[in-house]
Parts: C-alpha cells; sequence; structure tokens
C-alpha cells in the first residue's frame, strides 16, 4: 500500500471515528435532557394544567345544579299540597275526604297533614341534597 492510500485510509478512518464520538455526545446530550424533563413532567403539568379547574367547575356545576332542582320540588310539593287543601276547603272544608291517621290523631283535616307532610318532604330533600357534600362528623369521630 502506498503512502497516499495509507493516509486516505488514516483519514477514513478518522472521520468515522468523529461521526461515532458525535454520535455519543448527542445521544448524552438527548438523554441528560429528557431524564430532566421526565423528572419536571408532573411539576409541569400542575404548572401548565387546568384538569383541576375543569373538574372544580363541573362538579360545581352538578351541585348547584341539584340543589335548583331539590328546591323547584320542594317548592312544588308545597304548591301543589297547599292548592289541594285549598280545593278541599272550597268544597266544603274537606267534605269527601278522608282524614289520615295522622291527620285524625292530631285533630287535623287530610289536607292540612298533606301539606305538613309534603312541606316536610320537600325541606328534607332540600337539606339531604345540599349536606350530601359535607362529612358526617358525628360517624367521623367515633
Amino acid at each position: 500500500m502506498s503512502k497516499d492510500q495509507q493516509q486516505l485510509a488514516y483519514y477514513g478512518f478518522e472521520k468515522l471515528a468523529n461521526i461515532v464520538h458525535t454520535h455519543e455526545v448527542v445521544y448524552q446530550v438527548i438523554d441528560e435532557s429528557l431524564q430532566y424533563f421526565l423528572g419536571r413532567v408532573n411539576e409541569l403539568v400542575e404548572d401548565f394544567s387546568s384538569a383541576k379547574r375543569l373538574q372544580r367547575i363541573a362538579v360545581e356545576r352538578e351541585r348547584t345544579d341539584a340543589v335548583i332542582q331539590s328546591a323547584v320540588t320542594m317548592l312544588m310539593l308545597v304548591a301543589s299540597s297547599v292548592l289541594s287543601a285549598g280545593a278541599a276547603g272550597a268544597a266544603g272544608a274537606g267534605a269527601g275526604t278522608v282524614a289520615s291517621t295522622l291527620g285524625t290523631a292530631l285533630k287535623i283535616s287530610a289536607p292540612t297533614s298533606g301539606m305538613v307532610t309534603s312541606l316536610y318532604i320537600g325541606i328534607s330533600g332540600f337539606a339531604n341534597t345540599i349536606m350530601k357534600d359535607y362529612p358526617n362528623n358525628i360517624r367521623d369521630n367515633t
């Protein structure tokens, strides 16, 4: 092999060694960068994500809808019982109606008993809807 061919072979091997070295350095830099970002990914998601805020808004919207629905149901129960009591009163103070057991025991008419029952059911349903998200301290402290 001539001297020129040897130098050309050395030159080729040197270029290949430089390419291999460049690939190793680039791999190390990329690996360090990826490790840094993987280590911070949870922190970055927390900083730049609005998932928790959107979830909180959705829960609040559902809670508000449930409270409104419960309040409307309570008002409808009370209104219907008042209207039925008024209709029964207009028909002769409850003539033609059968007094309930509770109404008989308390000496009140069936429409009034129905009104009280509807009021109780409406208020208790409304209160249960409002209080369902709060912990029960009585059970938690036992």
